[in-house]
């Protein structure tokens, strides 16, 4: 029923006797977040340019930058746009994990909003490590590639909202344990930061997944409760073996490589959760680059017009 709002047309689908075909269920979270899990779901739309993917991970209750409260769709692109630096400046180079003055967070609500470009922006920070000083390089040699930009007409279609970015004290280097989904989720949505010296909102247009909607893509049980599940941790060489990990079991987030997340790691000024190509959360410093998989929270009014959420038949907006 293409009369319905994305946000309903969703929900009708969660609704009906095919949720489980669909991929759709809803989290255990006190906010009860309709999303999509398992391998392929059909959550595939068409955004930023024509003929672009991007997939909808799920109806999630928003404030947008007026104060409005609303269920919204939360859509991620399905291509990296490259592997840049989450933060490079400051901190004597080792970057800071604060999204609200992110050199990432700068660089994808500048140059990709700005649908005038026209040629490469190579100015996109892609910091690396000297092994031999041990020390972070500062590099701003990223090329972002200016056909990516958002077009003007899907630009209109984006909500500017606030964004919980509060952090977790976990730290996998020094205990090797658990990190449970649903303990992920609260703790974005928390107030612990660095020293406290870090915002716990942010409002924008463009950010990255969190940590915990990567382990709610999973059908996997054992990665619902443990975001880094089946890593086996040898103290001796400390060192772990990933060979079983569970959060990339039937989850259409993996990616096979290392990719940002939103969510910092507040037990250092650095740290930010990562998605690693083994499958499993992990830790990893901002200064680095990791692939970039842009999101965006859609207006309340958007519907689709068109398609069946395949990739091969993508929802088509308006």
């Amino acid at each position: 029923d293409y009369s319905k709002t994305g946000v309903e047309f969703i929900t009708s689908l969660y609704n009906s006797e095919d949720s489980a075909t669909n991929g759709l269920l809803k989290d255990p979270t006190v906010d009860e977040n309709i999303r999509y899990s398992g391998a392929n779901p059909k959550n595939y739309v068409e955004f930023g340019n024509d003929n672009e993917l991007w997939r909808i991970i799920g109806i999630f209750n928003v404030t947008d930058s007026n104060g409005n409260k609303s269920k919204k769709l939360k859509i991620v692109r399905n291509s990296s746009l490259g592997s840049f630096s989450w933060d490079a400046t400051g901190n004597n180079d080792y970057g800071i994990n604060n999204w609200t003055d992110a050199d990432l967070m700068k660089e994808l609500n500048g140059d990709y909003l700005n649908y005038n470009l026209t040629a490469n922006k190579t100015n996109w920070y892609n910091s690396s490590w000297d092994s031999n000083t041990q020390k972070p390089v500062l590099r701003q040699t990223g090329t972002f590639n200016y056909l990516h930009t958002i077009k003007e007409k899907y630009q209109a279609m984006i909500s500017e909202s606030v964004w919980n970015i509060g952090g977790n004290n976990y730290n996998p280097s020094t205990e090797p344990v658990g990190l449970p989904t649903i303990e992920q989720y609260n703790a974005e949505r928390g107030n612990i930061t660095y020293k406290n010296s870090r915002p716990t909102t942010w409002t924008g247009k463009i950010g990255l997944i969190y940590a915990s909607d990567y382990g709610y893509a999973s059908t996997d049980a054992e990665c619902r409760e443990n975001l880094r599940a089946g890593q086996v941790y040898n103290a001796a060489t400390n060192t772990y073996d990933y060979t079983n990990v569970k959060c990339k079991n039937n989850n259409w987030l993996h990616k096979g490589f290392w990719y940002w997340t939103l969510s910092p790691c507040s037990g250092n000024p650095s740290g930010v959760f990562g998605v690693g190509g083994e499958g499993f959360v992990g830790t990893n410093g901002v200064c680095y680059f990791s692939e970039v998989f842009a999101v965006t929270y859609l207006t309340s009014d958007i519907r689709f017009i068109k398609g069946d959420g395949t990739s091969s038949s993508p929802y088509k907006l308006g």
